[in-house]
């Protein structure tokens, strides 16, 4: 469906609306785009391909999962990869990209403190490259003070051995093609929404026909470009009486959406996801 999609849009961008695409942002696999590039709907130019950083993210802890589940890299006790460290660092690597975005050497810096964090001693303290905000042991040097022992935060360390058999991964993910196609820290969140939009009114799982699938997706595009008050619109076209009742209902829901999308993008939440 995907596929099709995009066939459709760029096969007749520039006939309907006179526009040339120059970007696809996409899952790292997206057939998607190789269809567009088969397609050649601009002969002469070429479509560059971004990657949404959710995907990303996801692909980096299932390859942690994954390798806290051969031999003995996970499991329990101090130093094993466990699922919440595997949960850390994923979380690491997309703060990472995010806090980094437009410069790839920052974004590579970032995503090796994060190992090279977990694996550190006192022996060996490799926090260079970690910054005060996140690292105990960078905040203790910043306020002047002793660094406590890394016994005293054995529960987010990894073993030598576990973090050699890191490196692999963490040099895949973190490789220029990868992170160039990431340093504008985009996603497909919005796509992703305006689908649960459509399923919400027409769930996958019931069988629908044509008409009842065209009006869940018109309803659901009009509510996501406009909000619950799109519905008003529909109403006067349809030549029903709307109440006092009925408005101040759609005004509120709509204020309360607004209300929870500015505080997710407030200084404060982004700066508990950076931590």
């Amino acid at each position: 469906m995907e596929q099709e999609s995009a066939k459709r849009m760029w096969g007749r961008s520039i006939s309907r609306h006179q526009l040339r695409y120059t970007q696809m942002l996409s899952d790292g696999d997206s057939t998607a785009f190789r269809e567009v590039v088969a397609l050649n709907p601009y002969p002469g130019h070429e479509i560059t391909k971004l990657e949404c950083i959710n995907h990303a993210h996801k692909r980096m802890g299932t390859a942690l999962r994954k390798l806290s589940a051969q031999g003995k890299l996970g499991g329990k006790g101090a130093g094993k990869l466990t699922a919440a460290k595997c949960k850390s660092l994923q979380n690491y690597y997309r703060g990472a990209i995010l806090n980094n975005q437009g410069n790839v050497e920052q974004m590579r810096t970032a995503i090796w403190a994060s190992l090279l964090h977990s694996i550190s001693t006192d022996e060996n303290p490799l926090h260079n490259r970690c910054k005060p905000s996140w690292c105990w042991y960078r905040k203790a040097e910043e306020n002047g003070v002793t660094p406590e022992s890394h016994n005293e935060h054995a529960g987010c360390s990894l073993t030598k051995e576990v973090g050699k058999k890191l490196i692999p991964l963490y040099h895949r993910m973190s490789s220029d093609s990868l992170l160039q196609r990431m340093q504008h820290g985009g996603t497909q969140n919005a796509n992703e929404c305006l689908n649960s939009v459509i399923w919400s009114r027409c769930p996958k799982t019931v069988f629908v026909g044509k008409n009842r699938m065209e009006a869940a997706a018109s309803m659901a595009i009009s509510t996501f470009n406009e909000g619950a008050s799109a519905i008003l619109s529909v109403m006067d076209r349809l030549w029903l009486e709307t109440t006092e009742v009925t408005v101040s209902a759609i005004k509120s829901a709509d204020k309360l959406r607004i209300v929870k999308a500015d505080s997710v993008t407030s200084a404060c939440a982004k700066q508990k996801k950076e931590l």
